[in-house]
């Protein structure tokens, strides 16, 4: 690959020239190469992970940029490596780019490297202490309006960095009182408090990751030892899931209690039909049937404020999104937990035939077989074990060979003793050397990564397959970047491509000197020592010490781990038999999506795995026993239906709160009382004897003209029916009833809520109205 090279020294190159190069367009093309691999390897992983169309825009965008990062070391590091050896050869021969150092076919100039790794660096910086903290509080924010929940999104960090920068200035205060520093050891040693920070966490996750890794593997290689985990799992997953839905009844139980108490026209009214909105509806029916005892006095006032029902809504969208998470999870465990059982099902079968099978398929339970059911029988039955045993004995293999190279850079100062250093060295420049620095790396990636895709932070963290909340999502992309640079920095120690070199790496010349302590004596050893603290990691991940002091933690939340005892193990085998007894007689279980089948998806938009398919008959409803509900009446008091008797009535009718009225000529002596005399004088003085008279006939004709009453009464079954456009001719008592109604019809009445502060006609021909207002006042 042909450039254009001078001799032109960079300022930061030191007393070494670096040749400066110019991008051909050979560059380019594998830049942009490398660039579309890496983008499409994050969006394939952050879709095992997300649905892309229920998490945000922002979040999405935001998430790809920094997941982008994290992984992008995994192309960079290598290309650093080609770059600092190749130009050290240069200037070792003093030659230039056309010499005898050949030009690695996979070469990118030195200053593209660098610009890379300074977007990577100030990048990450941006994201991780601005961006996503206030993105993050933006996604948890319970409050109804965008501006809103932007600005407590930005007073909540503001809080959060005034307390960090008071705690940061009385460790700056205690610090020079006990030790005389500069300005520049002062920097010095705020840049030690960031590597020792990142340091730490990739000493914990690629620690932890190199052990567990490998072990999961080994124990994918035996379907015995993977449907005991499962059965295992199913007892923790089933009580998670019983958990979070009482609480989240709990609490749909006061939302309906505070719904009740607010009425339809309470000032707050439209922020509870925003939270009623964001309630599930499987839980309706019991939530409409509950009834709320009587609040102690004051507490209504303070449940109906906005900063009530800010928090409120806040839970409610947690609430729901652990249970949709806890169901998402105990379903996929029943997936794959009864594939299993069929798989171990078919191989215990062909054990008891002596080797022979008559069908060379598994009999799958809930799901159809495949056009390649051979092969599919072929993968499980005998290709399945072995490869994940073979592939986990290669991962054994390198993170043994990771350990050892810590332990040279620790204890060791010959490099000589590192198997990277020594690969390295003996390798030239090219695209084999690229290879062989990228297996290490992306296999350390993949340690220190998986162990924050693993990670539950009690319910503030968790990652879900493919319904991974907003918050989550980002959350592992604010850590992702933090784990990015200290990884690479600990690739390029144990690999001593540093070693007696006198170019400065473009990684060296972006982050500078990463030890942690300065130059101290402490601080000369400190980087060398910090991989034993790994190696401590490693051992406590290897005899699942860490779970141990977990489940002996008085703190509950921290109480991470179940029992994994036979008898747990019994208690999981009931849970999965039960289970698959009621899914056998309720349609089954939707089949677990592979990897390769969510892959498949984003590229062909196809659903396959994944879907249950069920009864077309009951796809609208049909033949569910189930009652439905209104959306309109959702988390409302159920109105109380009466039926009233009132005598001198002018025809049977229901109101819109349900109670119906009836003219029935033996209410006064049936169901009459002393609340009637009221109403037949209320009306008597505005319609007069003719009124009252033409109402008797009409009471009389009610049965033989039901057809003629309804079409005068209207739609809505009022009592009194405005008649005076019509072309008709009516009579005088008619007449009057619809001067009454053109005066009602011009008062300002609700006629579609059936709340009691609210006057209706019910309340009028009730004889309430007046009373109502005072009493309202």
């Amino acid at each position: 690959m042909s450039s254009n090279t001078t001799t032109t020294p960079l300022p930061s190159a030191g007393p070494v020239p670096i040749p400066y190069e110019s991008a051909g367009f050979g560059n380019l093309l594998f830049l942009a190469i490398a660039l579309i691999l890496c983008g499409l390897v994050v969006l394939v992983g952050m879709k095992q992970y997300i649905s892309l169309k229920r998490t945000p825009v922002y979040a999405t965008f935001f998430s790809f940029l920094g997941w982008f990062m994290c992984f992008s070391i995994a192309y960079l590091v290598p290309l650093d490596i080609i770059v600092t050896d190749h130009l050290q050869c240069v200037v070792e021969n003093n030659e230039t780019l056309t010499g005898e150092c050949e030009t690695p076919l996979t070469y990118l100039p030195y200053g593209m490297i660098t610009e890379q790794w300074r977007f990577l660096y100030f990048g990450s910086l941006i994201l991780c202490w601005i961006i996503f903290p206030v993105l993050q509080s933006f996604s948890t924010a319970g409050d109804f309006r965008f501006w809103e929940r932007v600005k407590r999104a930005i007073k909540d960090n503001v809080i959060l960095y005034t307390f960090m920068g008071i705690g940061g200035l009385i460790g700056v205060i205690v610090i020079l009182s006990v030790k005389e520093m500069d300005p520049s050891s002062f920097l010095s040693f705020v840049m030690l408090l960031a590597n020792v920070y990142g340091v730490i966490l990739i000493t914990i996750t690629m620690g932890y990751g190199l052990i567990d890794v490998p072990r999961n593997l080994l124990r994918k290689g035996s379907h015995y030892a993977i449907l005991r985990n499962y059965r295992v799992e199913a007892v923790v997953l089933k009580t998670e899931l019983e958990d979070v839905k009482k609480q989240l009844i709990e609490h749909l139980k006061l939302i309906k209690t505070i719904s009740d108490r607010a009425g339809q026209y309470d000032p707050f009214r439209i922020y509870l039909d925003v939270i009623i909105s964001k309630c599930p509806t499987e839980y309706d029916v019991l939530i409409q049937e509950y009834h709320a005892e009587p609040l102690p006095p004051g507490m209504e006032a303070e449940m109906l404020s906005y900063k009530y029902l800010v928090g409120i809504h806040s839970t409610l969208l947690d609430l729901v999104d652990r249970n949709h998470s806890a169901e998402v999870l105990y379903e996929r465990l029943l997936g794959k937990a009864f594939a299993i059982e069929d798989i171990i099902e078919t191989r215990e079968r062909k054990k008891q035939n002596g080797g022979q099978i008559e069908e060379r398929s598994i009999q799958w339970s809930f799901k159809s077989s495949k056009s390649n059911a051979k092969f599919e029988y072929l993968w499980h039955m005998y290709i399945h074990p072995w490869y994940f045993i073979i592939v986990g004995l290669i991962c054994v293999g390198l993170s043994g060979i990771i350990l050892w190279s810590e332990i040279v850079l620790a204890l060791v100062s010959n490099p000589e003793y590192s198997p990277f250093y020594r690969a390295i060295i003996r390798m030239e420049p090219g695209i084999g050397l690229q290879i062989f620095c990228f297996i290490p790396m992306i296999y350390m990636c993949v340690c220190s990564y998986s162990t924050l895709f693993k990670l539950r932070i009690s319910n503030y963290y968790r990652l879900v397959p493919q319904q991974s909340n907003t918050f989550s999502i980002m959350f592992s992309a604010n850590y992702l970047c933090r784990l990015a640079a200290p990884l690479a920095y600990n690739f390029i120690q144990i690999c001593h491509v540093n070693q007696g070199n006198t170019i400065v790496s473009p990684f060296d010349k972006i982050m500078g000197d990463m030890n942690a302590f300065g130059d101290n004596a402490l601080g000369k050893r400190f980087t060398l020592f910090f991989p034993i603290f790994m190696i401590v990691v490693c051992i406590i991940s290897f005899f699942n010490l860490h779970k141990r002091l977990a489940g002996s933690c008085c703190i509950r939340s921290l109480r991470i781990v179940t029992d994994t005892s036979e008898g747990a193990v019994d208690h999981g085998l009931k849970i999965l038999k039960q289970e698959r007894e009621e899914r056998s007689l309720n349609g089954g279980v939707a089949p677990v999506k592979t990897r390769m089948s969510i892959v498949k998806e984003m590229f062909t938009k196809k659903k396959g795995a994944g879907i249950l398919v069920t009864d077309n008959n009951n796809l609208d409803g049909a033949g569910s026993s189930q009652k439905s509900i209104d959306p309109s009446n959702r988390y409302k008091a159920t109105p109380t239906k009466t039926s009233i008797n009132i005598p001198k009535l002018s025809r049977t009718y229901t109101s819109a709160a349900g109670n119906v009225y009836s003219s029935n000529q033996d209410g006064e002596n049936n169901g009459g009382d002393s609340g009637i005399k009221p109403i037949n004088s209320f009306f008597s003085s505005i319609l007069g004897e003719k009124g009252n008279t033409s109402n008797n006939n009409n009471n009389n004709n009610n049965n033989g003209n039901s057809n003629n009453s309804n079409n005068n009464s209207g739609k809505n079954n009022s009592i009194l029916t405005s008649n005076y456009n019509s072309n008709t001719t009516i009579s005088k008592g008619k007449d009057k009833q619809g001067l009454l109604s053109s005066y009602l019809d011009k008062m300002d009445f609700s006629f579609k809520d059936d709340d009691d502060d609210d006057h209706t006609f019910d309340d009028i021909e009730m004889g309430a109205y007046g009373t109502g207002r005072k009493n309202k006042k």
